[in-house]
């Protein structure tokens, strides 16, 4: 029973990392999509966030008209 409980926490954690990144990845393009370019700075700075903060992102993206709304939106969250 012990190990089956810590098999679905690995599989549980294993499952939220790669949900995680498939929503880093997607998040990406569309930032490259609707602002270009992206310095490696910023795509490094996303590729840290939480899951729940890369959903967020998400949402937020769908108003960002430049390249300073993602900044703001960056700094907003890390302080």
């Amino acid at each position: 029973m012990r190990e089956s409980v810590i098999f679905q926490e690995i599989d549980s954690a294993a499952e939220e990392r790669g949900l995680r990144k498939g929503e880093i990845n997607m998040v990406l393009k569309l930032l490259n999509h609707r602002l270009g370019f992206l310095e490696p700075n910023l795509q490094a700075q996303i590729e840290t966030l939480s899951l729940s903060e890369v959903e967020e992102l998400g949402k937020a993206l769908l108003d960002f008209s430049d390249v300073a709304d993602l900044v703001a939106w960056l700094q907003a969250i890390a302080d």
